[in-house]
């Protein structure tokens, strides 16, 4: 006999651990399940079954790969092959289960196994927690999250450009993402012409867009929307059956399935709508509803400022007298013609016309009837061009047409057929009181004469100038400037050089009136060294002019703070080619090309753009030289300090023989030392 009571101890003891671990399974407000290897239900609690929708017998035949939802087995497979590997005694991680009705239950699932005494897995034991309120509630906080970083991203857009086309993108950008729907447009309604033009469109094929570009309302259609109040537009109750049909069609043939349309209101009048849609079905709720009524009305408050600021934009680019528009404007208009000329490879002129005699005219008649002259000479300009064409008041009795895609030869043609109909105007129309006033004319044609407004301008000017020469009421083209020899520049010619200089200098604030120092050293040098009055008056226009192809370097480069980059520099590098070509097409200032051209060149044959040495390089852009980098080194920067007056000059005896003429730094030294010595001695 063998005394058994501690076994029989330990077996009550195991078998009352078990009962109670297995109440506490089965009472365990989670789920608990137990399975094979296999994955094959071996066990589970009542909360398992309660979470799934299954009973016990039904999990009994089923595994656990085939109750995970299908977008989450392969995330479930690696976890569970984490715990095999022994890399990790359990795991933890997001899943969701199939229940028996087909709905879907989010769960917390943690698992472990249970392996034999020799180290085998025989059972995976895992904890399931139903978080699909919590998940519910996260995604419910995320999609109000979503609505509202959307209404201030609009809200942003809306406060950030008055570009109207720009911000009706960047919104609809924004409503198709956070509303998760495919197709977005905008349309607004032109009062005039009685249609609803769509303005932006997200998401439509270009069949779409041709289609439904324009819908011709009529006069109840356009009262029905005006006077909309409710939150969505009912199309079939505003529209008419012509309109309601097409839009119909237009639908089907997109393939869209769900659409909701929102007023547009501008002052508390519904001016547009915007219009989404899905290609699956769908219900749009409350709330999202209301989303879409917030974001209107922060494009309406958009689009009113962007109509305020197109008409204050108008009244800034029109003159009051004519009704053209004005010089401001000009420059603008200009500049995008030389960008379209650029980019489809294509010619265009520019002409500026000046009435001639007009002061005269002015001055016997008086300045009611002068100023009828004008507007009188503004009608015939809108009249006589073609619609591509535009007409500007330049200033006083100047105007200016620009002329796309337009030779020289045809731009004459135009001028003259405008001078022809301007003089057989009715002297009524005009108050004129005697015979009526012409005009002269200058041509210049983009790329060939110019390649820069500034030049075009200057050019333009300087024809006009030939024509005011050769007894005015003509035109001329610059080509043909070269007939015009005049020798040493006269004081009107010198007057265009010193206004284009000032052209040049009044883009960048940091070298104002540089132009007008090196010209001075320049003609100090040249006295110096004995130069001739006539080479003094072309020194001095050649160094007023010698950064004129500047005019053609972008503002971001021209006036940037810092030091440029290699790219940059090799922009600023073309200046004096640019500004050699501008003034090469007036004979008057044949004789400054050369130095213009070559001011920038080295004494020792490693400047540019020519790499000339020596007295290769003309003698004036050897004296330009040494002047640009004295006033350079001695006037603020804004990247650097200036240097001493004496700094400067013995920078220019060190470079003397490698980048400036020897002879000419001695001479140039030799002036300030004696200008300072005479100074001291006055001083004393």
């Amino acid at each position: 006999m063998r005394d058994i009571t501690e076994r029989k101890r330990a077996e009550e003891e195991l078998r009352a651990s078990e009962e109670k671990w297995r109440a506490t399974v089965e009472n365990a407000p989670v789920g608990v399940g137990i399975t094979d290897m296999d994955g094959k239900f071996l066990s589970m609690n009542q909360a398992y079954c309660d979470m799934l929708g299954y009973s016990f017998d039904e999990l009994r035949n089923l595994t656990f790969d085939e109750i995970t939802h299908h977008d989450d087995r392969e995330r479930s497979r690696e976890e569970f092959g984490t715990l095999l590997k022994g890399d990790s005694g359990s795991v933890e991680f997001e899943k969701r289960y199939i229940r028996k009705d087909g709905s879907t239950v989010n769960a917390l699932q943690k698992g472990g196994i249970v392996r034999d005494t020799a180290g085998n897995p025989v059972l995976v034991i895992g904890i399931s927690q139903d978080i699909t309120g919590r998940k519910r509630a996260e995604e419910e906080i995320k999609r109000h999250a979503k609505r509202a970083e959307a209404l201030h991203t609009v809200a942003h857009a809306v406060s950030q450009t008055l570009d109207l086309d720009d911000m009706l993108s960047n919104t609809m950008d924004t409503v198709t993402g956070v509303m998760e729907v495919d197709v977005a447009n905008v349309y607004l309604l032109d009062e005039g012409t009685g249609e609803l033009i769509l303005t932006t469109h997200k998401g439509v094929s270009n069949e779409f867009i041709a289609s439904m570009s324009i819908l011709k309302l009529d006069q109840e259609e356009i009262e029905k929307l005006r006077q909309w109040k409710e939150p969505t537009i009912a199309l079939e109750r505003a529209l008419n059956q012509p309109n309601l049909a097409r839009i119909t069609q237009a639908v089907q043939n997109e393939g869209l399935q769900s659409r909701i349309v929102v007023p547009l209101w501008l002052k508390g009048v519904v001016s547009g709508a915007i219009a989404l849609a899905c290609r699956y079905p769908r219900q749009y709720s409350a709330e999202e509803i209301a989303l879409l009524q917030a974001v209107s009305n922060e494009i309406g408050m958009g689009i009113e400022n962007a109509q305020l600021l197109e008409r204050t934009r108008e009244l800034s680019v029109t003159d009051e007298l004519t009704e053209l528009y004005n010089r401001r404007h000009f420059y603008q208009a200009l500049e995008a013609e030389i960008d379209r000329a650029q980019r489809y490879g294509h010619a265009f002129c520019l002409a500026i016309l000046d009435l001639d005699s007009f002061k005269e005219y002015n001055d016997r008649f008086g300045h009611l009837n002068g100023d009828a002259v004008l507007r009188s000479l503004a009608r015939t300009l809108k009249s006589a061009l073609r619609k591509s064409d535009m007409a500007f008041r330049y200033g006083g009795d100047e105007f200016t047409i620009i002329l796309p895609v337009t030779e020289a030869y045809r731009a004459r043609k135009i001028v003259d057929r405008i001078s022809s109909k301007w003089l057989e105007t009715p002297k009524s129309d005009n108050l004129i009181l005697e015979a009526h006033l012409g005009f002269s004319a200058g041509i210049a044609q983009f790329p060939q004469d110019a390649g820069t407004a500034d030049g075009l301008v200057f050019l333009a000017d300087t024809a006009l100038y030939h024509s005011k020469r050769q007894g005015g009421y003509k035109s001329s083209l610059v080509s043909d400037l070269g007939a015009v020899t005049l020798g040493v520049l006269d004081s009107a010619m010198l007057d265009h050089v010193y206004a284009l200089a000032a052209t040049v200098d009044a883009r960048d604030p940091y070298t104002y009136g540089h132009s007008e120092r090196v010209a001075y050293i320049s003609e100090t040098i040249g006295r110096a060294i004995g130069l001739s009055m006539d080479e003094l008056v072309n020194l001095h226009a050649a160094a007023l002019l010698h950064d004129i192809g500047k005019v053609g370097v972008p503002d971001s480069i021209l006036t940037k703070p810092g030091r440029l980059t290699e790219d940059e520099w090799r922009v600023m590098g073309r200046h004096p080619v640019e500004g050699a070509r501008i003034v090469g097409h007036v004979t008057e200032l044949a004789a400054l090309v050369p130095m213009i051209r070559h001011h920038h060149e080295w004494y020792d044959g490693t400047g540019y753009p020519d790499r000339l040495k020596g007295e290769d390089i003309p003698l004036g852009a050897r004296i330009i030289s040494i002047a640009d980098a004295y006033d350079t080194m001695t006037t603020q920067r804004p990247y650097r300090d200036t240097v001493s007056e004496e700094e400067a000059l013995e920078e220019l005896r060190r470079c003397s023989g490698t980048q400036f003429d020897l002879e000419l730094v001695r001479a140039f030294c030799g002036i300030v030392e004696e200008h300072n010595k005479r100074k001291i001695r006055v001083g004393g």
